[in-house]
């Protein structure tokens, strides 16, 4: 099955005021997703991100922070990772793969002895 990949914005940063302007976003946390699988197969990796804003440079482009969409900083992440999104999708697959096919699975120590319960009194 192919792998679904998704954005999804955790947090953002603002500056309580900036060159006249208040609550101007500075950063945002996003969280790259990708799920291979539906249900209780799925199985998913994730590459969480950071974007810093550029300060705005005039009135048309600025938009007050009360009045964002998520689709609006969704735009602004996605626009600024056009050239890293292969890279994260690479990094996403390989947990996904170590998921499904697992390499470094912690196995108890042959030479220690398991106590029993109770063996202990």
């Amino acid at each position: 099955m192919a792998v679904k990949y998704t954005w999804n914005i955790e947090s953002i940063r603002c500056a309580p005021l900036l060159n006249g302007r208040e609550n101007v976003v500075t950063r945002v946390y996003f969280l790259y997703k990708g799920t291979d699988g539906t249900g209780k197969n799925a199985v998913s990796g994730n590459w969480h991100g950071t974007w810093d804003a550029p300060e705005p440079k005039d009135d048309v482009s600025f938009i007050e922070f009360d009045k964002l969409k998520e689709s609006d900083v969704l735009k602004w992440v996605k626009d600024n990772h056009t050239e890293s999104v292969e890279h994260m999708k690479d990094r996403v697959q390989e947990q996904i793969d170590s998921l499904k096919v697992p390499k470094y699975v912690e196995k108890a120590l042959p030479w220690v002895p398991v106590e029993s319960p109770g063996s202990g009194e």
